[in-house]
């Protein structure tokens, strides 16, 4: 699961900014015990609310869906819904790091 509750979600792409590798944000998410998303599935059990995994984080991390995009085959086209993170912030995210 990359998904964590949008309250957090623009926190923790800021943080990645500010800390620098993803295994430093990693630790950060974990010492502060901000763990994925909980979902309740339809047979009643539940899903989540588990420490991040870096391929998590990773996920999370590029996922389009976040500054209101789909993405279909490779492809990304606007949603209909409204962006969590700003554009700058994401594209900033996306930047290899020096």
């Amino acid at each position: 699961m990359g998904y964590a509750p949008s309250a957090l979600t623009h926190p923790i792409f800021r943080h990645y900014l500010e800390l620098g590798p993803l295994g430093k944000l990693l630790s950060n998410l974990r010492e502060r015990g901000i763990n994925t998303k909980k979902i309740t599935l339809g047979s009643g059990g539940t899903r989540g609310d588990a420490p991040f995994t870096r391929g998590a984080l990773a996920y999370l991390l590029k996922n389009r869906v976040y500054v209101g995009e789909i993405v279909h085959k490779d492809r990304h086209f606007p949603g209909e819904h409204e962006p969590i993170v700003d554009r700058g912030l994401f594209d900033a995210v996306q930047m290899p790091s020096a």
